[in-house]
């Protein structure tokens, strides 16, 4: 295993299992198929492919496609493969969480009366269209890829989502609930539209 790699770097080593990708090929299909868990910039990608390349874990390739014509694609070396399968055997690290909505419900008396009710709305609708965004894609999958062999595991983490999401939703209703109790038990001026 190499320690000196980061999780970017074993995104990125992920991705190019799939296939050969350019940077800008790798930055579409990590927002097209990871973003509901993982995420990665241009800044973060092209700085990994070189580190990765020194490292032989990836090699350059020329490939003409039909999405990005002539171009610098990457490929996985089996060195790489290894780095990967031994990334994936071991225990998945803690994240701590950071969570800019709950730290500011947290302090939210602080504001007007309002604006806590202002950020749950927001965030309850973004939910909305995340959780049915989250289920056209295991729709495509099955649909597109359902014959993969890594189907299975893309279907579980956009499941993970899914289900993730859905409490999320929940939440915001029993918060917006919460917070509506409150303050018409305070008698504090608050919109009450939902």
């Amino acid at each position: 295993m190499t320690t000196s790699l980061g999780n970017t770097d074993y995104a990125l080593l992920g991705m190019l299992k799939l296939e050969p990708m350019s940077g800008y090929q790798l930055r579409r299909e990590i927002a097209d198929s990871l973003a509901y868990f993982w995420s990665e910039s241009f800044g973060q990608i092209y700085p990994a492919l070189k580190r990765l390349t020194a490292l032989k874990l990836i090699t350059p390739v020329r490939r003409t496609t039909r999405d990005t014509g002539r171009g610098q694609q990457f490929a996985l070396t089996p060195r790489g493969e290894s780095a990967l399968a031994d990334w994936i055997a071991l225990p998945a690290e803690p994240q701590p969480p950071r969570n800019q909505l709950l730290l500011k419900l947290f302090f939210g008396r602080a504001a007007k009366a309002d604006v806590s009710l202002t950020h749950l709305r927001e965030s309850r609708d973004r939910a909305t269209a995340r959780v049915a965004s989250i289920r056209v894609l295991g729709e495509q999958i099955k649909r597109e890829r359902g014959s993969h062999p890594d189907a299975p595991q893309w279907l579980m983490t956009v499941r993970h989502g899914e289900l993730q999401t859905e409490a999320h939703l929940q939440w915001c209703e029993e918060s917006i609930a919460a917070l509506l109790k409150r303050d018409r038990h305070d008698q504090r001026p608050v919109k009450s539209s939902s």
